[in-house]
């Protein structure tokens, strides 16, 4: 036992502490003999304990404590400039013994320097630091100065010796070094009723062990506290307490250090929708406000259902399903998530089962673009194995030879974890994304290929490739029954990190005319793309050598581009025809009027001498719209081999590239990434998983309506009788009505929707329950239906979901090191959740009252009546029989055909049903009148 801590037993035996045979080395305690389960290893006096009442207690400044109570300082603020203050006693402190033999430094962040903060850059600890810093200086600014004023009005002949008493106390670094002692060392007791934060003598001096079980048990009647063994120790064995099952941020953040390994170590992230997602192809206005509506509607779809958006990995579980099933609802169309999880609260999302799909990939990859643009942050970036180098050359020249300090050790312990369960999580990815291609690929069996890039007669595309430098070392291009799509194949089974295939940076349609290295590519177009947006610069570039034809670079390339994508008979007039009256209809008209734009502004920065190397017939509206669904179809964003390296804003690249064309977007960054390589200047397609021999790099469209096929330029694989069409029908009230804003918000607070999604098979309840909202006519109809309360629990609950999200994002000061404000607010969150759902529920259930049920019933029927009379056509009958008379007619054609045969179809199942729905509850009122 060392001279302060053998000090400290004296004065802790004189005030009554007793110990168990114990022996003390250094600061650590270890048994001599076996210790039994439930044995007392401490015992310690109330007398002795700090806390809020015992600084009430003080003679001098006990009222000043109790009117900063008053005031609104919080029992950790009071408790830390009691601490300060008897620390700056000296001496004369009752408790100068217990206080000088603690630490006199700590490694907390906010005792990091420099160097040390560089290391957790990046990490939530340091995104937690500047809440905590903020704490902190309020602390220092308001509550220290506010200690010395309210004793001063109190008592006007404060003498000199209390003036630089104080003046000690509330400098900073004393007052830092108070408030880490109450977070890092206070245990919360129950104390004569009532649980207080409070420092215990000798409790304090052990070390935490997450397997160690103890108990702090207080006896008010003997007014003494005991440490209890809970399990048997063996002879010989340190002594430990435990802090509970903390993962390494919040032993680094509230007590100054790291445990390594750590099997409660996790990583948090918060998803939603993602910034990253790319554009859709069926995007005629801007991305920015497709997505911000987008991501509002699933918002508001996740929190009705209850859903969090923050998640816990850990190498135990890096890939939790709730987090796939999360980041897959952010990227579903408002009618897969109508499809999937209907309408209203509280949705059972395990119970969804969502077909493979683009979704499925993309929402991998939209989460390894999440974590990898994290970890991009961190000091290091992606590099695990330095942080694993540094510490083991550490731990092994002994302590008497460390480089490290101690905050640097902890620093990258904790980086060093989260790193790992990063990667953890990223493998998991990668194989889940191999394990759900072969999975689509074993239902839908061996797909005839239907060409093969070496059977390309006479080969000239395939000989190009080889002469320009393209390397397939593990794949082939070829054309499959599935849609006729091309795609690629595994030759042979690749592992993760193997390179798949190579394309020089030449044979690149970049939208900036860069090379990997950041080189301009010399193009007659370079200064003029600059002024395009990158989409836009791209069909000019690829139009451009389109129009220069055999004389052009690409012109193998864009010559099978050409045969294996043409949509010019999309935008025909009797194409459109077809369409009159159906909402794919607006779509392609939108389409075109953005795209007759875009052309117009194109054809204005156009120089004769740009004119003069092409074709004539170049630059035409039809030619940009076939550019158009190629760039939509084919092209890929890219990033640069040094992304994710550095804290740098990412910056990626809209690229159309052979072989990389016949790559599904959706797979880029689930399966294999697209990189850009400054070292090899090309541009790589990288395995991200295992794959077999064999394996297709294409998307199932199983899971796509009719309209997403047309509008995602995949008309081949347009069906008749698709299970997932659906007609779009928007509920809405006239701009005259004085109720239209109210009727709104009680549609996205009930959780009916403003819009319903009409399928085969009618479900038409909830349906009609939206049609009966916009019949409501008044304050009294309003009030009897619950409106208003729903309202109102549905703005207390999103507040209190938004108070829980902001004590998620960091805890603020005082709660560094105890997470239970965090539980407190999803308590709160949770209750007022369940209470809005109770109500959203009940004004439901009101509106579908049976007088409001047949009324609506016979105002829906009429509405889709009218709807079906405005659409081309007669009877889906007659669409079927012309379908079935089109075999020899183009695509394009028979694929409008099947769809404007589906929204005939299910607007007349709608139909027949709603008139045997109002027929039941006419004869049912009518039962009841004669009852009555």
């Amino acid at each position: 036992m060392n001279a302060e801590i053998c000090r400290f037993w004296e004065w802790a035996q004189a005030q009554g502490c007793s110990m168990a045979d114990l022996r003390v080395e250094g600061r650590s305690f270890f048994t001599r003999e076996i210790l039994p389960a439930g044995s007392t290893v401490f015992t310690v006096p109330f007398s002795i304990l700090m806390h809020m009442d015992a600084a009430f207690d003080d003679k001098t400044f006990g009222e000043v404590y109790k009117k900063l109570s008053a005031a609104g300082a919080s029992e950790r603020i009071v408790l830390t400039l009691f601490v300060a203050v008897e620390k700056a006693k000296g001496e004369n402190s009752f408790w100068f013994t217990y206080l000088s033999s603690l630490p006199q430094t700590f490694s907390t962040p906010l005792w990091f320097n420099e160097k040390e903060l560089d290391i957790i850059r990046g990490t939530k600890v340091a995104a937690s630091l500047s809440k905590d810093r903020a704490a902190f200086n309020q602390l220092v600014n308001f509550w220290a100065p506010s200690l010395h004023s309210t004793l001063t009005s109190r008592d006007e002949s404060t003498n000199d010796s209390i003036a630089t008493l104080l003046r000690t106390a509330t400098q900073e670094s004393s007052l830092l070094w108070a408030r880490t002692v109450v977070l890092s060392r206070g245990f919360t007791l129950l104390l004569e009723g009532k649980h207080e934060v409070t420092l215990v003598p000798l409790f304090d001096l052990l070390d935490h062990s997450p397997s160690a079980r103890v108990e702090w048990i207080t006896d008010d009647a003997k007014r003494e506290a005991k440490f209890i063994s809970a399990s048997e120790l063996q002879g010989g064995v340190e002594v430990y307490n435990n802090y509970g099952q903390k993962a390494n941020d919040e032993l680094l953040q509230g007590y100054g250090f790291c445990l390594c390994p750590n099997p409660a170590d996790v990583y948090y992230i918060r998803i939603g929708i993602s910034p990253l997602q790319e554009r859709p192809a069926n995007c005629a206005t801007s991305p920015e406000d497709d997505e911000k509506a987008s991501r509002g509607d699933r918002q508001e779809l996740m929190w009705r259902m209850g859903t969090s958006a923050e998640f816990a990995l850990s190498l135990k579980q890096p890939l939790p399903d709730a987090l796939l099933q999360t980041a897959r609802i952010c990227l579903l169309s408002d009618s897969e998530a109508y499809s999937a999880f209907g309408i209203g609260w509280n949705a059972d999302m395990g119970a969804a089962e969502l077909e493979i799909s683009a979704t499925e990939f993309q929402s991998i990859s939209n989460l390894r673009e999440l974590l990898l643009t994290s970890i991009a942050q961190f000091s290091g970036g992606l590099d695990v194995e330095t942080d694993r180098k540094l510490l083991t050359q550490d731990c092994q020249a002994g302590d008497s030879f460390c480089h490290l300090t101690e905050k640097e050790r902890f620093a990258l312990m904790y980086r060093q974890g989260q790193k790992e369960i990063i990667h953890s999580t990223l493998q998991a990815l990668g194989g889940r994304a191999a394990s759900s291609l072969d999975t689509w690929a074993q239902c839908q069996g061996t797909p005839e290929i239907v060409m093969q890039t070496s059977d390309d007669t006479p080969n000239t595309y395939q000989k190009w490739l080889d002469d320009s430098g393209v390397t397939c070392d593990f794949i082939i291009e070829i054309l499959t029954r599935v849609g006729d799509q091309p795609c690629l194949q595994l030759k042979k089974q690749c592992a993760t990190g193997d390179i798949l295939a190579s394309v020089p940076s030449h044979l690149l349609f970049v939208s900036d005319c860069a090379t990997s290295n950041g080189q301009q590519l010399p193009h007659p177009l370079t200064d003029l793309v600059k002024n395009l947006e990158d989409r836009s610069a791209l069909k000019l570039l690829l139009l451009f050598e389109f129009g220069r034809g055999n004389d052009s670079l690409w012109a193998p390339y864009i010559k099978r581009l050409a045969d294996h994508i043409d949509t010019r008979d999309y935008y025909k007039d009797d194409m459109l025809e077809l369409l009159e009256g159906t909402n794919l209809m607006q779509e392609l008209n939108d389409r075109i009027q953005h795209l007759q734009h875009e052309f117009g502004m194109v054809l204005k920065l156009l120089q004769d001498e740009h004119l003069q190397q092409v074709s004539s017939q170049t630059f035409t509206l039809e030619r940009w719209l076939w550019a158009d669904s190629v760039v939509e179809r084919c092209a890929l964003l890219v990033h640069s081999e040094e992304m994710y390296q550095s804290s740098r804003e990412p910056h990626r690249r809209l690229v159309l590239a052979p072989v990389l064309s016949s790559l599904p977007s959706a797979l880029n960054g689930a399966v294999v990434e697209c990189v850009m390589e400054s070292k090899s200047c090309a541009l790589v397609i990288r395995a991200l998983s295992t794959m077999r021999a064999g394996s297709l790099l294409c998307i199932p469209q199983s899971g796509l309506d009719n309209e997403s096929r047309i509008l995602q330029f995949v008309t081949e694989t347009v069906v008749l009788d698709n299970e997932h069409d659906f007609v779009e029908i928007v509920l809405g009230s006239s701009p005259e009505d004085p109720y239209s804003d109210l009727k709104e918000k009680l549609s996205m607070a009930s959780g009916l929707g403003p819009i319903q999604y009409l399928k085969r098979s009618p479900k038409s309840t909830l349906a009609l329950a939206s049609i009966a909202l916009h019949s409501l006519d008044s304050d009294e109809d309003f009030d009897k239906c619950g409106a208003f309360d729903l309202l109102k629990l549905v703005s207390e609950a999103k507040s209190a979901a938004s108070r829980g999200e902001e004590s998620w994002c960091a805890p603020t000061g005082e709660d560094v090191g105890s997470y239970e404000h965090f539980d407190k607010y999803r308590q709160q969150a949770k209750g007022a959740h369940s209470a809005a759902a109770s109500a959203a529920e009940q004004f439901v259930r009101t509106l579908q009252s049976p007088s409001r049920t047949r009324r609506a019933a016979s105002t829906f029927r009429k509405l889709l009546q009218s709807v079906l009379s405005s659409i081309a056509g007669s009877s889906a009958d007659d669409d079927r029989q012309l379908y079935a008379r089109s075999g020899d007619a183009v695509c394009s054609y028979r694929a409008m055909l099947a769809y404007r045969h589906g929204q005939k179809e299910i607007l007349e199942i709608w139909v027949r049903h709603l008139k045997q729905v109002l027929k039941e509850q006419t004869k049912a009122a009518s039962t009841k009148r004669m009852r009555l």
